[in-house]
C-alpha cells in the first residue's frame, strides 16, 4: 500500500558511468549500446510488456521485438520516464495563465526549457523564438495560415519530396510549383518576381518550403538548403518579401540542426520532439526575428493568451503580444508536455553526449544494413533488394527505403512485406509515408497510373488489393534507424529478409483477404469464459493478419 510518507526524492540518480555510450574511436559505433539498451530501453527487451488479464490474473509478457521506425517515433528511456515521474509527483505544476505560486512555477520551468531548446540548436534568443505546437504538421500549418492571410495571399515552391503536410500548403497558396534543384528554384523565383513586375502590382510573398531530410528515402540535398537560404538572404536584402521554411522533423531525429551554419539559417524550421527523445508528444517552430516573425504575427485569428487587448461589441478591436511566442500560442499551452522534453533533455544528453555521436553510430550502422541487404541474392544472381538511396555517403540519413523482389524482378507487394515482418516482429513502415512525390520519383509511377490504382482499389498504403500477377509496385518499405538502435537489429532484419524471400517467387507470399488462418479473433466475458463474437467483451486477442479483415473482425465483436 502506497503511504504518504514513502513520497519519492525529486531526484532520480543515476550511475552515469553505467548509462552513458562508450564510442568505437573508428566506426563511430555505441560499443555498449547493448547495456544501454538492457538498462534504458526494456520494451525491447520484453521486460516491460507484462499485460495483466484481469479475467484470469494471469500475466502474459511479449518477446523481444526488432524496432526499425525510428523515422516515425524514437524510443524514450526508461529513466526519462522516472525522472518525469518523481517530478510530478513531487511538485505541483499550476495553468501558467493563473498568478498563483504553482502557476508562476510552471511558467519558470517552460520559459527555462524555450531557453534550452535554442541553446540544443545552437541558437541565440536575440535571432531567434521557440513557439511550441503540438508537431511539426502543426508547425507548418502555422506557417500556412499566416502567408495565407496575407493581403495578396502567397506563391509557394515546394521541394518534391515535402511531406504532405507541407504539400498541403498549396491549397491555400495563390500559385504553387514544385522545385527539384537549385535551377528549378531559381526558374521558380524569377518567374514569380516577373509575373508580380508584368501584372504591375505588388508583389504577393514568396515561401519556399524544402525537407531537411526526406522522410521516406533519408536523402539530404544540403547543397539545395544551403543556396537557398544564400538566395532569399539576398532577396531579403533588395527588400523583396522571400521566406523559407526547412521541415525539419525527420533530420533533426538523428543529426545536429545547428542554427548557425548557413544552410540551417531559414526563416521556419518546423521539428517534432518524440522524433528525437521518444517523449514528449510535441513540436515546434523555430522563428527567426525580424520580417519572417511579422508575417505570423499579422495572422487573422487569435485566441485566449495571444492578446494584450480585445475590445468585444459593436467597435471591435484587439492588440496582439509583441512577443512572438506569446502572440502565437493559442490558448493553455501543453505544460506538462513541456516539462517533460526539459527532463528528455537531460536524460538525452546524458546518455548520448551530443547529436553528432548519435549521427556517427546511425550512419556506421545503416551503411552496414545497406551492404548486407544489397548482397542478399537470388539463386540466379538477381538481387532481392532495390533500395532507393543518396548517391553521396553524405547526404543519407539513417533511411533505408526499398522494394523487394523475386528472381524475375517482379515486386512483392508491400502489404505482404509488412504483414511478414510483423510474423517476424520487427518493426517497420510500408506504403508511401506521406512523401507522394517520392513515390513517383522512386517507383517511376506517374499522375495517371496512380488515378487508375485509386480507382482499382490499390493505394501507396494498401496494395492488398493489387491482384495475383500485379508485379508493380505501388508503395515503399521504410527501415530506419535510431539511437538505440544496434548491429543485432541489423542482423534480424537481414536474416528475416534472407529466409523469407530469397530464391521465392512474388505470388508466393500473400496474406489474401479470405484466409482464415491469418487472424484470430477471441473474446471473454467477466468470468474469462469465451463468448460468441457479438457478446460484451472485455479483452481480445488479435494475431497478426490483414488489417482489412483483422478490423472486420474486432468490430464485428462490439456490435
Amino acid at each position: 500500500m502506497f503511504n504518504v510518507n514513502d513520497r519519492p526524492s525529486p531526484l532520480i540518480e543515476y550511475d552515469c558511468e553505467a548509462t552513458a555510450v562508450k564510442i568505437d574511436p573508428v566506426s563511430g559505433y555505441f560499443i555498449n549500446i547493448s547495456d544501454i539498451r538492457w538498462r534504458e530501453y526494456p520494451q525491447l527487451e520484453g521486460k516491460c510488456t507484462a499485460i495483466r488479464d484481469f479475467t484470469s490474473g494471469l500475466l502474459t509478457s511479449t518477446p523481444g521485438i526488432t524496432y526499425l521506425d525510428h523515422s516515425g517515433t524514437t524510443l524514450y528511456a526508461q529513466s526519462l520516464i522516472d525522472a518525469c515521474s518523481s517530478d510530478l509527483k513531487t511538485n505541483l505544476f499550476g495553468n501558467p495563465h493563473s498568478g498563483a505560486a504553482s502557476s508562476q512555477l510552471t511558467s519558470c520551468r517552460v520559459e527555462d526549457i524555450r531557453r534550452r531548446v535554442l541553446q540544443f540548436f545552437n541558437g541565440s534568443a536575440n535571432e531567434w523564438d521557440v513557439v511550441f505546437v503540438a508537431n511539426a504538421t502543426a508547425a507548418i500549418k502555422l506557417v500556412g495560415e499566416a502567408f495565407r492571410d496575407q493581403p495578396s495571399g502567397f506563391d509557394l515552391g515546394y521541394h518534391e519530396e515535402c511531406h504532405n503536410s507541407v504539400v498541403g500548403l498549396r491549397q491555400v497558396a495563390q500559385h504553387s510549383q514544385v522545385v527539384k534543384d537549385t535551377q528549378t528554384f531559381d526558374d521558380w523565383l524569377r518567374s514569380r518576381i516577373r509575373f508580380s513586375h508584368l501584372r504591375r502590382r505588388p508583389e504577393r510573398p514568396k515561401l519556399i518550403a524544402l525537407p531537411g531530410q526526406s522522410n521516406l528515402s533519408g536523402v539530404r540535398d544540403n547543397a539545395l538548403l544551403t543556396a537557398v537560404c544564400q538566395k532569399v538572404k539576398h532577396e531579403q536584402s533588395r527588400g523583396r518579401s522571400v521566406y523559407s521554411l526547412l521541415d525539419a522533423a525527420a533530420l533533426a531525429s538523428t543529426a545536429p540542426v545547428d542554427l548557425a551554419k548557413s544552410c540551417y539559417r531559414h526563416d521556419y524550421i518546423s521539428l517534432s520532439f518524440y522524433k528525437i527523445f521518444g517523449l514528449p508528444d510535441l513540436g515546434a517552430l523555430l522563428v527567426k526575428k525580424g520580417p519572417a516573425a511579422d508575417i505570423l504575427l499579422a495572422k487573422r485569428y487569435f485566441a485566449g493568451g495571444t492578446v494584450d487587448l480585445v475590445i468585444p461589441g459593436s467597435d471591435p478591436y484587439h492588440i496582439r503580444h509583441s512577443n512572438v511566442h506569446e502572440a502565437l500560442e493559442e490558448g493553455t499551452i501543453p505544460f506538462h508536455n513541456i516539462l517533460v522534453l526539459g527532463h528528455a533533455l537531460d536524460v538525452h544528453t546524458r546518455i548520448y553526449g551530443s547529436m553528432q555521436n548519435i549521427t556517427r553510430h546511425v550512419r556506421c550502422i545503416t551503411n552496414s544494413a545497406r551492404e548486407q541487404m544489397l548482397a542478399l541474392r537470388h539463386k540466379t544472381g538477381a538481387p532481392v533488394v532495390r533500395v532507393y538511396w543518396s548517391s553521396e555517403p553524405e547526404s543519407q540519413g539513417p533511411v533505408i527505403a526499398f522494394s523487394v523482389l523475386d528472381a524475375a524482378g517482379h515486386h512483392f507487394r508491400a502489404s505482404d512485406v509488412e504483414l511478414s515482418a510483423i510474423d517476424a516482429k520487427i518493426h517497420l513502415r510500408k506504403g508511401g509515408m506521406c512523401n507522394p512525390g517520392g513515390v513517383a520519383k522512386y517507383l517511376d509511377i506517374t499522375a495517371k497510373q496512380m488515378r487508375d490504382f485509386y480507382a482499382r482499389g490499390i493505394k501507396c498504403s494498401d496494395d492488398s488489393r493489387a491482384p495475383p500477377g500485379f508485379y508493380g509496385a505501388v508503395g515503399i518499405i521504410r527501415v530506419s534507424f535510431g539511437a538505440m538502435s544496434s548491429t543485432e537489429d541489423v542482423e534480424a532484419l537481414t536474416k528475416w529478409l534472407r529466409e523469407t524471400f530469397v530464391n521465392r517467387e512474388a505470388d508466393s507470399l500473400s496474406y489474401e483477404d479470405g484466409r482464415e488462418d491469418t487472424t484470430s479473433s477471441t473474446a471473454f466475458d467477466g468470468e474469462g469464459e469465451r463468448k460468441s463474437e457479438k457478446e460484451t467483451v472485455t479483452k481480445l486477442e488479435v494475431g497478426p493478419g490483414p488489417r482489412p479483415r483483422a478490423l472486420r473482425r474486432i468490430l464485428s465483436c462490439f456490435r
